[in-house]
């Protein structure tokens, strides 16, 4: 796990609007630095009735979130240089305290508004092994 997974999966974990089991993070990377964060939560943004979303899916993904805190201080063309990176943290068990990554690909809706603002190169993590 990267230095930026790291940082995404406590960001995404310790999120006041997001109680649920899913817990995502997202990051826009440039030459190794990041300059802008998000997660998901139970809100919502114009930017989340685009086409690509289902209706059940209104809360805000974070991608999306990520996005939106960078166009505070970015623009449309330094976005688009940057990189996104998205991890997805998960329970190994029902049981368990500790978080292992999970598969974090963008939905359709998610790509969508990724591609509408330029980012040629997103990453996201993997389903981890979890022990049996």
């Amino acid at each position: 796990m990267t230095r930026i997974d790291k940082m995404l999966v406590d960001l995404a974990v310790n999120c006041a609007n997001n109680t649920g089991p899913v817990k995502v993070g997202a990051a826009l990377v440039y030459r190794g630095r990041v300059l802008a964060t998000g997660t998901n939560q139970y809100k919502t943004h114009p930017l989340m009735m685009t086409r690509g979303y289902r209706e059940d899916q209104n809360w805000r993904h974070a991608e999306v979130d990520c996005i939106i805190n960078a166009l505070r201080h970015m623009t449309h063309k330094q976005i688009a240089n940057c990189e996104m990176r998205v991890v997805r943290a998960k329970r190994p068990s029902h049981n368990s305290k500790d978080w292992v990554l999970g598969l974090a690909k963008p939905c359709p809706g998610c790509a969508q508004v990724i591609r509408n603002y330029g980012i040629a190169r997103v990453t996201w993590t993997e389903d981890a092994v979890c022990p049996a």
